[in-house]
């Protein structure tokens, strides 16, 4: 049986999962926005600003300089060092791509259960090297063979050879065959059925969704 990897295991989104975690704290939201505005303060300037105990600020400065949000950097004293701290950034961005692991298995479901027949009563144009297995291309053409505005597709590399693939087989051929065909990594299932989108609303393509069997 094929082990499914766990998505919460994956180094970035772990990284992300604990950035959310600090952000999330209130405390965390008060030092941030006393470091938005005084930079280089110790441990026990920030504690005395909040009314919090210095045991708190420096367990809170700790998580967030693991997080990455804030630097600190040693101080000589005449009596000790002391550790100050600023902001390491002043924008937050927080990006998580839902389709890379969490929704692949559904994706992979969907491109299984997806059959697309290319268009006969719709005169399309497509532009291809066969030599490269690749469509460069794709038009819908009106009357008197002028392209719709609107309706062409330019593809890149993967788009391309999945186009291709496509044409060989026009006719309720599965996504996931011809993607295996045009040998596609799955992690271009999301880019792939952004393309059968593209496709089905130019009415260059039927698409039609069946029920994958179970001793398919």
């Amino acid at each position: 049986m094929q082990q499914i990897r766990d998505p919460y295991q994956d180094p970035v989104q772990d990284r992300t999962r604990k950035l959310a975690a600090v952000l999330g704290k209130e405390v965390t939201g008060r030092i941030l926005a006393v470091l938005a505005h005084e930079s280089y303060l110790s441990a026990s300037d920030i504690a005395s600003r909040l009314h919090i105990h210095i045991a708190t600020a420096q367990k809170y400065l700790m998580e967030m300089k693991e997080a990455g949000l804030v630097n600190s950097r040693w101080r000589r004293s005449p009596t000790r060092p002391t550790e100050e701290y600023w902001l390491s950034k002043d924008k937050i961005t927080i990006e998580i791509d839902l389709r890379s692991d969490v929704g692949r298995k559904d994706m992979e479901s969907l491109a299984n259960s997806l059959t697309l027949s290319l268009r006969r009563d719709v005169n399309v144009a497509i532009d291809s090297d066969d030599s490269k297995k690749m469509v460069s291309e794709i038009l819908v053409l009106g009357d008197g063979d002028r392209p719709i505005i609107g309706n062409r597709i330019k593809l890149d590399n993967v788009e391309g050879r999945f186009a291709w693939h496509l044409a060989e087989e026009p006719t309720n051929v599965r996504v996931m065959d011809v993607v295996e065909k045009a040998e596609l990594d799955s992690k271009y299932l999301p880019q792939i059925m952004d393309l059968v989108d593209k496709l089905t609303n130019i009415g260059a393509v039927r698409s039609t969704t069946h029920e994958k069997k179970e001793d398919e």
